[in-house]
């Protein structure tokens, strides 16, 4: 699959999740938001055995919590928190996977705030409160 097609493959997943996306957006203008995360090294895709898409997530680092949507800037490798644009997949299982190999790329992430949109709303988590979301999660979901 090249470049072009991951990033159709990806952003259709997003645009069929439900409440995925904060506000309706094109199709090529999500195919750019997801070529834009994909340039930046802030997306981890999990393909299933068939090629498909079946979970995604979209972060950066940046300065401050504040609720400011995507701006079309790259993340700040010198920011104090992280923002969690997307955290969609088919299982949560897969978005735990995804959250982790951010994590396991970018462990300084752990240490800094974070602020997340979640069943459509502006979610803000002390440091090392990930660690707190995956622990449920893995009680939750792994067996």
């Amino acid at each position: 699959m090249d470049i072009h097609e991951k990033i159709t493959a990806v952003s259709g997943y997003l645009a069929n999740k439900p409440g995925c996306l904060a506000a309706p957006i094109s199709d090529e203008t999500l195919r750019q938001y997801v070529a834009f995360h994909m340039l930046h090294d802030q997306i981890k895709v999990c393909w299933d055995d068939f090629g498909a898409c079946c979970g995604v997530v979209i972060a950066w680092q940046r300065n401050g919590q504040d609720d400011k949507p995507f701006a079309w800037e790259p993340g700040d490798p010198a920011g104090d928190s992280w923002w969690w644009d997307q955290i969609a997949a088919d299982e949560p299982q897969t978005a735990m996977a995804l959250v982790i190999e951010f994590v396991k790329e970018k462990p300084w992430l752990l240490s800094m705030a974070g602020t997340a949109r979640r069943n459509g709303k502006i979610r803000h988590y002390k440091p090392w409160a990930i660690c707190r979301e995956l622990e449920i999660g893995m009680k939750r979901y792994v067996n």
